[in-house]
């Protein structure tokens, strides 16, 4: 009654398209969540550098608040500092404007500081965990002691919890600079 050649041909054929429409199926999913895994990772791109952007914009107010003022260190602001760094840090800074206005006239004070904001030189360190950025920073400071002005250079590591987005660690590397009379 039927002829086993056509037969096994049509099944042949049945077989043959049912694996080609599969195959087909199975590659447009595999080309959409490439699609998809593509996007995401753009996407991390791009927040990953606008995170980048906004913390290097934060060193270098941080920098500017933290070295620019006339007359006394304690005209820094100290609530800004409060807000870009976690509190170890804050109390090293606190500590830092102390240490800079003690003494009697005749000693050795911090009369003023400024820094050159163009010259700040910020390079993306390491990514020391899943929730830190510690980055390279290079600072130009000028500060007049006792009428004296001292101008170096300040390279430090500063790291920054990612989800906080505050300073968790500042470790200064090198100090190095020439004194000018004034």
């Amino acid at each position: 009654m039927y002829d086993k050649t056509k037969v096994c041909l049509f099944v042949l054929t049945l077989i043959f398209s049912v694996g080609f429409f599969c195959s087909t199926g199975y590659f447009l999913y595999e080309n959409n969540q490439l699609k998809h895994k593509l996007a995401d990772q753009e996407k991390k791109a791009t927040t990953a550098t606008t995170q980048k952007g906004h913390f290097e914009s934060t060193i270098v107010s941080f920098y500017r608040t933290l070295y620019t003022y006339q007359d006394n260190a304690k005209a820094v602001d100290l609530e800004k500092l409060n807000q870009w760094t976690d509190p170890a840090v804050y109390a090293e800074i606190k500590k830092e404007i102390d240490v800079a206005q003690q003494g009697t006239p005749q000693q050795n004070i911090i009369r003023s500081s400024m820094i050159q904001s163009k010259g700040i030189e910020v390079v993306p360190f390491l990514k020391s965990a899943e929730d830190q950025l510690s980055y390279l920073v290079s600072v130009p400071i000028l500060q007049k002691i006792n009428g004296e002005e001292t101008a170096f250079t300040q390279t430090e590591i500063l790291s920054f919890d990612v989800h906080t987005q505050k300073i968790v660690q500042r470790q200064i590397i090198l100090s190095k600079g020439s004194e000018t009379n004034g």
